[in-house]
């Protein structure tokens, strides 16, 4: 395989970005909220990967389950796959959602977007 230059990679990552971009929310189909951090090139495929992280909810956080500095990869071009007969697709942009938690629950949410 031949490896692609740097110049092809940011080609690829800007034209990836007009379709997601770091610090958008989106939504997984089971119902998670995942924040993007950016685009990473695998070395061996040179395939083109988005950097995610899950956003923790109050109840995870009140419960001790915390994902914050857990980072995960999807190859791009998996990201708005169909994944079942209803034509669901994998990833959908969280356009608005409503948390209801307290002060603290907010400011530590807001302090991990803000990363």
């Amino acid at each position: 395989m031949t490896k692609k230059n740097l110049v092809d990679i940011r080609n690829e990552i800007e034209n990836a970005r007009e379709y997601l971009d770091e610090g958008q929310v989106w939504r997984h189909y089971k119902g998670g909220l995942y924040k993007i951090l950016g685009f990473v090139t695998d070395c061996d495929s040179n395939q083109l990967l988005v950097r995610y992280s899950k956003i923790d909810t109050a109840d995870a956080v009140m419960n001790g389950i915390s994902y914050h500095g857990v980072e995960f990869t999807k190859p791009f071009s998996e990201w708005f796959d169909i994944v079942d007969a209803d034509n669901t697709i994998r990833f959908e942009r969280a356009r608005q959602h409503v948390i209801f938690m307290t002060d603290s629950q907010r400011a530590m949410v807001e302090e991990f977007l803000s990363q």
